[in-house]
């Protein structure tokens, strides 16, 4: 039996946990032995921390997933030489299509050369 005061009048009276459990879940109408309406409003303490927590992972998983997407584009992108589009990798990361591709740049196409020439004249 739980103990509860009436919201109204004040009055001390019992009722069986599992009845309590439910009205506390269910947040439907009880009645005081003075016929007062009595009800419980909102979440416990610990439904409101197990609904935050599966917001939280809600939000973590979006976050990844777009992540991820973002990271297949790079890698799908970094697959394909932007000179020749030739296909020069098959990796799955972008760090290791970018690897491949940047080789490929040096050895087809002398990147690197172009790339120190680039570099010199903004310098200067």
């Amino acid at each position: 039996m739980t103990q509860i005061s009436c919201a109204a009048c004040s009055v001390v009276f019992s009722m069986p946990d599992d009845m309590y459990e439910r009205r506390v879940k269910d947040h439907k109408n009880f009645y005081c032995p003075n016929g007062h309406s009595n009800y419980y409003s909102g979440k416990t303490e610990q439904e409101k921390e197990i609904g935050h927590l599966e917001r939280q992972v809600r939000d973590w998983r979006e976050w990844a997933n777009q992540h991820a997407t973002e990271r297949d584009a790079w890698a799908r992108a970094l697959r394909h030489c932007p000179i020749c589009e030739r296909l020069v990798s098959k990796a799955r990361t972008p760090e290791r299509a970018a690897e491949r591709l940047r080789f490929h740049l040096i050895e087809e196409h002398g990147a690197r050369p172009l790339r120190l020439a680039i570099t010199a004249r903004a310098g200067a």
